[in-house]
């Protein structure tokens, strides 16, 4: 896909960074109309129509597609990678749902972590001691924003962190689906899987949208599916080495726009973690590629 970008002649890098930044302003934008539905809907509902607007999306595509280049072996990696992804937009859903959305984000940094540990431990693949360091430093940066016995641990703290481990999990069955199906393939089958799984549970609470809504519903798919196509493109135009620093960018922001809507405060704790948590991430990451290379 051919990306049009504002500012011809940057360097690779350069854009790898704005569509990284963009990334995160679309992914804040997606848990601020969130946020808003939570308050007349329920978690359950909001995640079954973004998951038809994501579909929505992705249709265009599909249309192009020839049958014969759809077809799977790994049917029931997909099948785990759906519902692994509707666990992980529940955790996501409901903690911007009852905690500040700076502190979403701020625990959401640990979705890396998780990704190394369990390809580590699940995948077998290589690691150093370097790796287990920094993967139990990133732990200690989610203690520090948690501060367990110092301050109260509501459910949606507990939702950031079950909604990171469940998206570091997706991230595997990614891995394993890649082996043999291709990208368009692998999102086609989450989306058409995902579908009936959130509607079935979605219709046990199911209140039927208002219009003066349905910009937020819109919002909520658009700028989720924006912000991971976003980050899509930074991590292909550079090495991610230098554009994953500026997903950091996700906790100011997330910290602006929470203060000026809902008038969250961000405790100095929360910045501390975050910075703990996303700086091992970043470590994590580079020697789990230095241990694959």
């Amino acid at each position: 896909m051919t990306t049009v970008l504002p500012k011809p002649g940057l360097s690779a890098a350069a854009r790898g960074a704005m569509w990284m930044v963009a990334g995160g302003f679309c992914y804040v934008g997606a848990s601020v109309c969130i946020r808003l539905l939570a308050q007349h809907y329920s978690v359950l509902m909001i995640v079954f129509v973004r998951c038809i607007i994501a579909l929505a999306f992705i249709a265009p595509v599909l249309s192009q597609l020839k049958l014969r280049e759809l077809r799977t072996n790994r049917l029931s990696i997909h099948l785990l990678r759906a519902f692994l992804s509707w666990a992980g937009m529940m955790g996501w859903f409901y903690a911007v749902k009852v905690i500040p959305i700076s502190d979403y984000y701020a625990l959401a940094f640990l979705t890396p972590i998780f990704t190394v540990a369990m390809a580590v431990t699940i995948l077998h693949e290589r690691s150093t001691v370097t790796t287990w360091i920094t993967i139990g430093v990133g732990f200690l940066g989610a203690l520090i924003v948690l501060r367990p016995g110092f301050s109260a641990i509501n459910a949606g703290m507990i939702g950031a962190v079950i909604g990171a481990a469940a998206f570091a999990a997706v991230n595997l069955c990614v891995r394993v689906a890649s082996r043999e199906d291709r990208g368009i393939v692998i999102v086609m089958y989450v989306n058409l899987l995902l579908l009936p799984l959130s509607g079935i549970v979605a219709a046990f609470d199911w209140t039927t949208p208002a219009l003066e809504h349905v910009p937020l519903f819109l919002g909520a798919g658009v700028f989720a599916t924006l912000g991971q196509l976003f980050l899509t493109w930074a991590v292909g135009l550079a090495d991610a080495r230098i554009v994953q620093p500026f997903d950091f960018c996700r906790l100011p922001i997330s910290a602006v726009v929470g203060w000026v809507l809902f008038r969250e405060a961000t405790d100095i704790w929360t910045w501390i973690g975050a910075v703990v948590i996303f700086v091992s991430a970043y470590y994590a990451l580079q020697a789990e590629r230095r241990a694959r290379a």
